[in-house]
């Protein structure tokens, strides 16, 4: 059973990435051919047992970008979902948990991609 903690932070989190997404494009101005790029995340296609919640709400927001699209037509919604990227939030971190991260993500993707665990 989840915690409090882990409950208002998933809150927060549908809050900020889902809603946030929902708010921007309907508050945005973007001139006809002009194009709106929402980022879900790969979990949303690739969900894996530890992180349920995050693949929920990434899935919704690709939901959302279709939606987006139809109804904001000629105007362009896209999604982009990396997995992971090296950026300086891992400077961190040594060169064996790097790549022990790395690895993780990739085995978790190939079972989920797969179906096999």
């Amino acid at each position: 059973m989840a915690t409090f903690q882990q409950i208002h932070g998933g809150c927060r989190w549908w809050k900020r990435k889902f809603w946030g997404a929902y708010r921007v494009a309907r508050g945005a101005r973007i001139a006809a051919g002009g194009s709106l790029t929402l980022v879900p995340g790969f979990q949303g296609a690739l969900p894996s047992e530890t992180s349920v919640l995050e693949g929920a709400i990434n899935a919704a927001l690709e939901s959302l970008a279709r939606g987006l699209a139809l109804e904001m037509s000629p105007v362009r919604v896209n999604t982009v979902s990396p997995v992971m990227i090296v950026t300086p939030l891992w400077s961190g971190m040594s060169d064996e948990v790097h790549v022990a991260k790395f690895e993780a993500v990739l085995r978790a993707c190939w079972r989920s991609a797969w179906g096999t665990r």
